[in-house]
């Protein structure tokens, strides 16, 4: 009896020591994950919110979005599933496109370029080991929709700390593989903005509009729940979509239901 009472007193001990363990381990991925959505979307990312459009539509979704009294900026942006490729190794990720003026995005250099230009691609810095690349190197991008694929150099490696994407300039993939569709506006409101839902639901008004996605640095844990976003695909002309968690990282989030 006493040896089983030591057993049971020493597995209490060890079940303790698990538990205070453990509450460390996730108080610690609290606060990286905290840290890296801070440099995400309080340094990298500055826009407020993008609008996912219906194909064809972003031109003219982009035009109405500047008339908003309360949109102070507003970009086009182009998000493409791809198979980016160099010397057989391959990884599934995205390419975003973007003017060079972008006032959306701010490129902070790992290694080689910060600038986002017309003659090769910036690459999120984890892409370089993943597939043991450098600057200058030759990278091959295959569009997993359209089956378009094009060559181009690297020319920096970029600090995204959520997810390793690839970034060329609207104008180069336009000459590498012809007239490609933006799919989404990024919108940046103006100062002193209060009522974001009341702007969300303009936004989502405007014919070929499919749904709103605010981008809030989130910190962790949140004491007050997300308010409620809506899918507006109920509206004579939209079109629902089926978007992925994934599709905005951590903290953006689509209004839909």
């Amino acid at each position: 009896m006493h040896q089983l009472v030591e057993l049971s007193v020493g597995a209490r001990r060890i079940g303790v020591v698990v538990s205070v363990s453990l509450v460390m381990v996730f108080a610690g991925l609290r606060d990286t994950v905290v840290t890296l959505i801070d440099r995400q979307y309080g340094r990298i990312t500055v826009q407020d919110g993008e609008i996912a459009t219906v194909p064809g539509a972003t031109d003219s979704v982009l035009a109405r979005v500047r008339q908003d009294p309360d949109v102070a900026v507003a970009e086009p942006v182009g998000r493409y599933d791809i198979v980016l490729s160099a010397g057989g190794r391959h990884y599934d990720t995205l390419v975003i496109s973007l003017s060079t003026s972008t006032q959306m995005h701010r490129f902070t250099a790992t290694s080689g370029s910060n600038q986002l230009s017309d003659n090769g691609l910036l690459l999120g810095s984890g892409l370089q080991d993943r597939l043991g690349i450098s600057i200058g190197d030759t990278v091959e991008i295959s569009d997993t929709a359209t089956g378009h694929r094009f060559t181009a150099p690297v020319t920096g490696f970029v600090d995204e700390p959520l997810s390793p994407v690839v970034y060329v300039s609207t104008d180069s993939l336009r000459q590498r593989i012809g007239p490609v569709p933006a799919t989404r506006v990024l919108v940046k409101l103006r100062p002193g903005v209060t009522d974001e839902q009341a702007v969300s639901d303009r936004l989502t008004a405007i014919p070929g509009a499919v749904a709103y996605a605010a981008a809030l640095l989130v910190q962790l844990p949140s004491p007050t729940p997300h308010p409620p976003h809506r899918h507006r695909a109920d509206r004579p002309g939209a079109v629902a979509v089926n978007h992925s968690c994934s599709d905005h990282l951590l903290i953006d989030y689509l209004h839909c239901e």
